[in-house]
């Protein structure tokens, strides 16, 4: 499954992305932990065991690594769009994405 078939945002323009964002960022940090990651995830429906919503996650946090990308346990909005946009091979997540 491509994370874009169950994440109604995936896939769009960047301006929709940022929308997406922002409705996740509940605290209004500019940040997402893995808390309103999800609880976004579950908002659309996408069930996970805690492990794979950390393998997630982590794909997420690490996804923009060239643009700042950190694993610090925050997702930024760069990290964001960047996951968004990708379909990674090989990555510890990446069953996710098939």
């Amino acid at each position: 499954v491509h994370l874009h078939l169950f994440l109604p945002c995936a896939r769009r323009p960047r301006h929709i992305l940022l929308g997406c964002f922002r409705e996740m960022d509940l605290d209004g940090s500019g940040q997402l932990d893995v808390r309103e990651f999800a609880r976004a995830m579950r908002a659309v429906g996408v069930d996970l065991s805690d492990a794979d919503l950390k393998a997630v996650f982590d794909v997420f946090d690490h996804s923009a690594a060239e643009d700042g990308g950190n694993g610090n346990g925050k997702i930024s909005l760069i990290e964001f769009i960047a996951a968004m946009a990708a379909e990674p091979a090989g990555s510890t997540a990446s069953r996710f994405y098939r």
